[in-house]
């Protein structure tokens, strides 16, 4: 059953995933949830649109799931993160492309109770945009096909490693409910070194 993939996170030390934004989004996000990039479209929502381009583009893709389940487009669907210090926030953080709205103060990331696991339609054993991920829509195998290991370590050493370390989970939507808003009371992870402007 899907509603016991909550518990196999929480027994990998999995209680927050994890979604990054620009900050012009926030009040939007606040109101309506996260909503996939092609429902946001279709609603003719403003947006500020972070994501690297040709990254984007690979995920308009056809995949097939373990269970011949075919997801025709990516974006008909919203993904988070196990962790805050993937490959993806750290080109964000430190803006290695020198884009205007990129950069610790223009973005932040998001933390969702894990607990909306039980909402998910599938998950990706590395980032969705690389052929050599691969798509899982039996959620109950998300404890053996996700290399933890790698996803809770803090370091990503080699090409593949930073693969799996940005495994995603997708869903229809996230509601505002499960959604943790900054500022946050801890001080030892990588969302609380993005400036927050609310």
């Amino acid at each position: 059953m899907k509603g016991s993939v909550p518990s196999i996170l929480l027994s990998k030390n999995c209680t927050k995933l994890y979604y990054i934004t620009h900050n012009t989004n926030l009040n939007q996000i606040k109101k309506l949830g996260i909503l996939p990039r092609n429902e946001v479209t279709r609603q003719g929502l403003k947006f500020v649109d972070i994501s690297n381009k040709s990254v984007n583009k690979r995920r308009t893709k056809r995949v097939t799931s373990d269970t011949g389940k075919v997801i025709n487009d990516l974006h008909d669907f919203v993904p988070l993160y196990f962790n805050d210090d993937n490959p993806m926030y750290y080109q964000i953080q430190n803006n290695r492309d020198g884009r205007a709205d990129w950069g610790k103060k223009n973005v932040t990331i998001l933390r969702i109770d894990f607990s909306v696991a039980a909402r998910a339609v599938f998950y990706s054993d590395g980032n969705a945009a690389n052929n050599d991920t691969k798509i899982y829509a039996d959620l109950n195998t998300i404890g053996q096909n996700i290399d933890w290991d790698i996803v809770i370590n803090r370091l990503a050493f080699s090409k593949d490693w930073k693969r799996k370390k940005m495994a995603e989970i997708f869903f229809k939507e996230v509601p505002p409910e499960y959604i943790e808003f900054p500022p946050y009371n801890d001080t030892h992870t990588n969302s609380n070194n993005f400036s927050i402007v609310v």
